[in-house]
């Protein structure tokens, strides 16, 4: 485990038997929150020197400056293979790539932001110590400040288990928890036909947290699931018709756990259609997102 001394401007490390290694290195001042960088360094803020600083588990240290990084505090690894950090000095969001090349984003209702987390929905979601809300801000840089009763000069964020963010409010010494709104969309599947054993990749947004994968009510097996993509395999058995999946994840709380259906039917060709259907999408209706798309095994 790595960690921050803020009182000598130094970086630990502790193994699991207890051996603790201190680490110094020119520029390292008031270090903040670490996170683990996809390069396999060790990347943290430091609030005293305007600058995101990198460890390597060998312990050499490399110092990024860039515009508008102003008392860095909370940092996390984003799904897009870059650093986010929050700029609780001049309110913005931060971003930097393992090059070192800083972007800066600012947004309406970002105020003295203090700690950063990736959501379940693949968007970075933080705190705003200065006006009592929690904000949220996509790969692309868009924001959406979120207020609500109980929110109290929030500080640490996290994902949990439940889909949910949790965090904590120096305020009044409480927990919050927000909900996301996670809508799985399907754009494509493809190919739309093949044998059995073929690989199908089913591809869109929020599809992550798949736990069931049938064609035509003929169970498969999933290959891999991320948020974008769904790779699985035709199975013995499966017959011409619709592709099914089913998503467990609970949204709004234990108490609202919804299932998600992505539901596949073969539309009726016309008498004069030649060759494969192709595949056209809908809205999702109550929960529920149906894709028309034809399938031939």
């Amino acid at each position: 485990m790595w960690f921050s001394n803020e009182g000598n401007n130094t970086i630990g490390r502790i193994t699991t038997a207890g051996q603790v290694t201190s680490y110094t290195g020119t520029g390292i001042d008031v270090p903040k929150f670490l996170a683990a960088g996809p390069d396999g360094a060790v990347w943290f803020t430091n609030m005293g020197k305007q600058l995101d600083r990198r460890i390597t588990t060998a312990g050499v240290v490399t110092n990024y400056t860039g515009t508008g990084i102003d008392v860095p505090f909370g940092i996390t690894a984003a799904p897009d293979g870059a650093l986010w950090f929050t700029n609780h000095g001049n309110s913005s969001i931060g971003r930097i790539t393992t090059a070192g090349v800083v972007t800066n984003y600012t947004g309406t209702g970002i105020s003295s932001p203090e700690g950063i987390a990736v959501g379940p929905d693949g968007a970075l979601w933080f705190t705003n110590n200065g006006n009592d809300s929690i904000g949220r801000i996509t790969t692309a840089g868009v924001v959406t400040n979120y207020t609500g009763t109980g929110i109290y000069e929030p500080d640490g964020i996290v994902a949990g288990s439940d889909g949910a963010l949790w965090f904590t409010n120096q305020g009044d010494n409480s927990i919050g928890r927000i909900t996301t709104t996670v809508t799985p969309r399907i754009v494509r599947v493809n190919p739309t036909s093949g044998t059995v054993g073929t690989t199908v990749t089913i591809t869109g947004r929020n599809l992550s947290g798949a736990t069931k994968v049938a064609f035509n009510d003929t169970p498969a097996t999933i290959v891999s699931d991320t948020a974008t993509k769904i790779v699985t395999t035709v199975p013995a058995g499966a017959t011409k018709g619709h592709i099914s999946g089913h998503d467990s994840r609970r949204h709004g709380g234990p108490a609202s756990e919804r299932s998600l259906d992505l539901v596949t039917t073969t539309p009726r060709p016309r008498r004069d259609e030649v060759g494969p259907m192709r595949a056209t999408t809908r809205p999702a209706l109550r929960g529920t997102l149906r894709d028309r798309l034809a399938w031939d095994v």
